[in-house]
C-alpha cells in the first residue's frame, strides 16, 4: 500500500522540481482562461506531447541516469522471457527503478523535455499495472508497459 502512494508523490515532486510552479508565471490568468486554453488546445497539446528525435538522432541520456533505465529494461525483458505471472512484484520493481531514475535526473534542455514526454505516460502505465486486480488485466497493462519501453528505445540511447 505504501508504494501505491509513494510513486505519485515522488512523481509530483519530480515534475514540480523540474518544471517549476507554473502558477507563478502568470498569476492573473483566471480559472476560466485556463479551462478555455485546455479545451481549445486539446489536439495541439497531444501533438506537442508527441516525442521527436534530435535532428533524426536518438536523444542521449546522461550517464548517471542509465542504471535505473537499464534496470527497467531488464525487469521488463526478464519478466517477458521467463513468462512469469507475478505482475505485482514486477510493478513494485519498476516503481523502485522509476524512483531511482527520478532521483538521478540531471538532464536539462530539450532532451530533458523529451524524456518527460516518455516518462509521464510510462509512470501511468506502471501505476495501471500495479493497480490491476487480476492477471488478465495485468497482462494487458504489461503490454502497455512493454510498448512504452519500445518507444523509449526508439527515441533515446
Amino acid at each position: 500500500m505504501k508504494i501505491k502512494y509513494l510513486l505519485p508523490l515522488a512523481t509530483t515532486l519530480f515534475l514540480y522540481s523540474c518544471c517549476g510552479d507554473e502558477s507563478k508565471e502568470n498569476p492573473v490568468e483566471s480559472k476560466e482562461e485556463k479551462t478555455e486554453a485546455t479545451h481549445e488546445g486539446h489536439e495541439h497539446a497531444e501533438e506537442a506531447a508527441a516525442l521527436i528525435l534530435n535532428d533524426g538522432e536518438k536523444w542521449k541520456i546522461n550517464e548517471e541516469m542509465m542504471p535505473p533505465l537499464t534496470n527497467i529494461a531488464m525487469h521488463i525483458n526478464d519478466f517477458n522471457v521467463a513468462n512469469k505471472q507475478d505482475y505485482s512484484l514486477l510493478a513494485s520493481n519498476l516503481q523502485e527503478d522509476i524512483n531511482s531514475l527520478i532521483s538521478s535526473c540531471s538532464m536539462t534542455g530539450k532532451s530533458h523535455d523529451e524524456l518527460h514526454k516518455w516518462l509521464v505516460p510510462f509512470i501511468g502505465s506502471v501505476n495501471d499495472l500495479a493497480e490491476a486486480k487480476d492477471d488478465t488485466v495485468a497482462a494487458e497493462k504489461f503490454e502497455a508497459v512493454q510498448a512504452s519501453m519500445a518507444t523509449f528505445n526508439e527515441y533515446f540511447e
